[in-house]
């Protein structure tokens, strides 16, 4: 009795004990009695019971002969089958072991693969990563089975972000494909659709859009419609990468539709995710993005796709603040439920973006001290690949944080590295959105030269890209270093154009920024009029609402505040109560006083505080 008892394991239940023997009741009943009186197991409550000691197991199980091991753990793996049948999701794992030390491999491999399954649908990937490895190590001599088996893998490496194991895979796929014959088209998409997957995220753009060609090419000829809306999403994605958002627009609105016709709601939600993100960046209006994003939610919660829910709060709550007019408190609720998600599922990528995310959102809120700490958090995730992209982007939101406090050299080589690794890796989207703040931190070292080489550097990248939503941000940065060299004419034409395409787009708050600048150009022009009239329709606007807390906005309240000064506008203490209340709270958030110091040289930050300083003197007198 103490032989079966060893080989179930440490732990065992009575139900499972009696199947594995040929004991009548009483017998097991008494043998059970023996042991328990003799202390060798103990009783743990209802059918189960357990050794009182490893130690006391290794030796039971030590004196079982080679051969009876296999049978008895045969009989184990037979006994849980009986017990378990209709439900034997819950113990295939211990199936597959039992089996696997029977010799029996074919039964331990189909063991180990649906309970590789069963993780997965769990989100438990580590355990699912174990048991595919388990699965491979037992599976038929068979090219084919070992391919599917390595491409079911290629998911835990791909979410839990461990490159050097999926590479190994996709090696090992490739050498597996190389000697099936005939050649097989499933076979061969799949691994293209893998290939394109990994390129995509460890920056080779390239070669990400030329596996997911082939993968196309391979499935028309198939001709699978589930296949193809699974196919034409990776061919999007891998396009969107590169910054092709209308060809990834194109394969986006193919993958829905065919997603729709094969029913596949993964599929679906996904395309209308990333269709939404194409918006973002080529021009879309925020409502229309919104429309998508909360079409693709509801379809998430109504099936519970945890996955696409993580990621679908990361664009929500982003839709929220990139409007420029706060909203940060639903914002950073959907980004912590979101991380919750993510968590309580391994999904790393989306932990690691949605943290980047709440960085920025914590940056624009003017919240240095936890901006810096997500953004720690975030990197850690992906240090063990530095040319993973992402980092790219959580170095660049370092970047952003550290040129919002005033740390302008750090901040400028920051953004330099990061704007370099996502050129290289031909994230051209993302590359534009740190050469866009590398360029305001160049006009606030007061470098204007070289910021109007950056910014019109980034021009000359969106071009083609339709990234309107940069082209605007930029457009309205390089009217700041064109103004501050003298160039008033043509900073106010590129004011006119960035005011024109944030409105366009809804980001009327971004706009006012722009609008902003042709008030302090008319201003120095002479045209008074012009100058209070755009200054009354900025305050306005903004006037009581939770706006940005950056150094934009500073120097958007400055300009109102210089023009309303100059005209007699009661307006003024408004304007200059808004200004220092919104400094305050941000450089309350600095820990260092190195850092506060910096902060305070900034140009429209000391300006401000010089104005305070007088007004106070002179009240005093």
């Amino acid at each position: 009795m103490a032989s079966i008892a060893a080989v179930i394991g440490r732990a065992f239940t009575y139900p499972v004990l009696q199947a594995a023997t040929a004991l009548d009741e009483l017998e097991l009943v008494e043998a059970i009695d023996e042991l328990w009186v003799r202390r060798i197991i103990r009783e743990q409550g209802g059918d189960r019971y357990d050794f009182s000691h490893d130690r006391i197991r290794e030796v039971a199980y030590g004196e079982i002969s080679r051969a009876r091991r296999r049978l008895l753990h045969r009989q184990v793996a037979e006994a849980l089958e009986q017990i378990h049948r209709g439900e034997l999701d819950s113990v295939a794992g211990e199936v597959a072991a039992q089996y696997a030390q029977a010799g029996d491999n074919q039964q331990a491999y189909l063991y180990y693969r649906q309970s590789a399954q069963v993780a997965l649908a769990q989100y438990a990937l580590r355990q699912a990563g174990k048991m595919f490895d388990a699965a491979l190590r037992h599976a038929p001599n068979d090219p084919t089975i070992c391919l599917n088996l390595l491409h079911e893998q290629n998911f835990v490496f791909r979410s839990s972000l461990q490159f050097v194991r999926w590479e190994k895979n996709l090696e090992q796929q490739e050498a597996l494909l190389s000697i099936i014959t005939p050649s097989d088209p499933h076979l061969s998409w799949l691994i293209a659709l893998d290939r394109s997957t990994y390129c995509r995220l460890t920056g080779e753009g390239d070669r990400a859009i030329d596996a997911a060609r082939k993968a196309t090419e391979l499935i028309h000829s198939i001709n699978e419609p589930k296949g193809l809306a699974r196919t034409y999403l990776t061919l999007g994605l891998a396009y969107w990468m590169q910054s092709y958002m209308t060809e990834a627009a194109v394969a986006y609105e193919k993958s829905a539709q065919y997603a729709r016709q094969s029913n596949d709601s993964t599929i679906e939600i996904m395309s209308l995710h990333y269709l939404a993100a194409t918006g973002m960046f080529s021009g879309s209006g925020i409502d229309e993005i919104h429309k998508l994003l909360v079409t693709a939610f509801d379809i998430a919660k109504a099936t519970n796709n945890k996955a696409q829910l993580a990621a679908l709060y990361n664009k929500l709550a982003y839709c929220r603040f990139v409007r420029g007019l706060g909203d940060f408190e639903h914002a950073e609720q959907e980004y912590k439920q979101g991380l919750t998600i993510a968590r309580e599922i391994g999904q790393r990528e989306c932990e690691e973006n949605l943290l980047s995310n709440l960085a920025l959102l914590f940056i624009h809120q003017g919240n240095y001290r936890r901006a810096l700490n997500t953004i720690y958090t975030a990197l850690s995730i992906g240090k063990g690949r530095r040319d993973y992209w992402r980092y790219a982007v959580a170095e660049h939101h370092l970047g952003t944080a550290m040129m919002q406090m005033g740390c302008l050299a750090s901040a400028q080589n920051k953004l330099i590295a990061a704007s370099t690794q996502l050129g290289k890796s031909g994230n051209h989207h993302f590359e534009v959105k740190a050469r866009c703040d590398l360029g305001l931190a160049y006009y606030l070292s007061g470098e204007h030269q070289q910021a109007q080489i950056e910014l019109t550097h980034v021009l000359t990248l969106v071009e083609g890209h339709g990234d309107l939503r940069f082209e605007a941000l930029a457009r309205t940065r390089l009217g700041y270093a064109l103004a501050a060299s003298g160039q008033l004419d043509e900073a106010h034409k590129q004011y006119e154009q960035g005011c024109t395409l944030h409105n366009q787009m809804g980001q009327h708050y971004y706009a006012l920024n722009a609008l902003a600048g042709s008030a302090q150009v008319a201003a120095h022009q002479g045209d008074h009029a012009t100058a209070l009239a755009h200054a009354q329709t900025v305050w306005q606007t903004i006037a009581g609402q939770e706006t940005d807390a950056t150094v934009e906005t500073a120097r958007t309240l400055r300009t109102c505040y210089e023009i309303f000064q100059q005209h007699g506008d009661p307006q003024v203490d408004d304007v200059l109560n808004t200004a220092c209340a919104q400094l305050r709270r941000r450089v309350a958030t600095i820990d260092e006083p190195e850092h506060v110091a910096k902060f305070w040289q900034l140009d429209d930050h000391w300006f401000f505080k010089e104005v305070t300083a007088d007004r106070l003197n002179a009240l005093s007198d």
